[in-house]
């Protein structure tokens, strides 16, 4: 399993958490919700996104990288609120990433119990 950090536009990136299993790609599409409530409906590039495979969305942009679930120490989470973005810190030994979530609390929410299942012991949500 992994995190796919994949850039959508402007500031922002797109979070998939995405593995193999059974043949097939598992995991959820973080960020889908920063575009499907900043511009009322998913951009071109994040509905490009959803149609591809990890690898191909690594290969798409040299911005893009990937974040192996085994070297992740842990996962803050601290969620939206009325006016203000989630975000989600992934701690790594000697690297941390930070994403900057513009999504609704229950959007929020499915990303927690993704993290959770994925990474029991290691998410902690603010």
């Amino acid at each position: 399993m992994r995190i796919i950090a994949a850039k959508t536009g402007g500031l922002g990136a797109n979070l998939t958490a995405a593995g193999a299993a059974s043949g097939g790609i598992v995991g959820g599409l973080i960020g889908a919700g920063i575009d499907a409530r900043s511009s009322g409906g998913m951009n071109k590039k994040t509905l490009e996104y959803s149609q591809m495979t990890p690898d191909q969305m690594i290969a798409r942009d040299k911005k893009n990288f990937e974040i192996p679930f085994a070297m992740i120490q842990s996962v803050e989470m601290k969620q939206p609120g009325f006016m203000g973005q989630g975000e989600i810190k992934v701690k790594m030994q000697g690297k941390d990433y930070r994403f900057m979530l513009d999504t609704s609390k229950e959007i929020f929410a499915q990303y927690i119990q993704t993290f959770n299942q994925s990474l029991p012991g290691r998410v902690f949500v603010k």
